[in-house]
């Protein structure tokens, strides 16, 4: 399971990379277009735009992957290993529940829109909604993978609670070590 979920979210990474590069080019060709040339590409706006939503999506699905969306550990630090594997686990059922509500709103716009077309693409509007259907179903993936490690893989959870200090944390800590290395000459 582990060696497909690596894959698709390789894939993922890769798509989201694609849609950046195309994003750029297009706002870039039509700066150019316009700056030189007093014209532009009228859907190029409309798809930058697209491919924004789309990015900003699967930006969450590898954020989510790679255990880098914001979080506040200051209980969780403070607590026994039980409670740290109890903590975790509501998140993440809470996570779960959050992306249930997201697939169904997701899924609803989408049959709403069906027939609605955009503007200047032409593009179904499905095409917007679907990035939730995909974000939800990828973050679902995960947040069960995730459960099934910390439930039953022995010593994953110390992987999966990954604690990062904040700066001033790491500002305090250096300038102890500072004043320690003086103190000591």
């Amino acid at each position: 399971m582990a060696k497909s979920l690596n894959k698709l979210f390789k894939m993922i990474e890769v798509l989201m990379a694609t849609m950046l590069a195309l994003m750029v080019a297009l706002v870039f060709m039509n700066v150019i277009l316009r700056y030189f040339f007093n014209s532009g590409i009228t859907w190029s706006e409309e798809m930058a735009r697209y491919l924004f939503v789309w990015t900003i999506y699967i930006g969450a699905i590898g954020a989510m992957r790679d255990n880098e969306h914001l979080g506040v550990d200051t209980v969780i630090r403070r607590l026994p290993a039980k409670g740290q594997k109890v903590c975790y686990l509501i998140g993440q059922v809470m996570i779960l529940v959050i992306m249930l509500i997201l697939l169904k709103g997701s899924w609803d716009l989408t049959l709403l829109n069906v027939d609605s077309k955009a503007a200047a693409t032409g593009l179904p509007l499905v095409m917007v909604y679907g990035a939730g259907i995909l974000t939800s179903a990828c973050i679902t993936l995960n947040v069960v993978a995730n459960i099934h490690k910390a439930l039953f893989v022995p010593g994953a959870l110390e992987s999966l609670i990954t604690m990062h200090e904040s700066e001033e944390d790491v500002i305090v800590e250096d300038l102890e070590e500072q004043n320690r290395k003086e103190e000591e000459k």
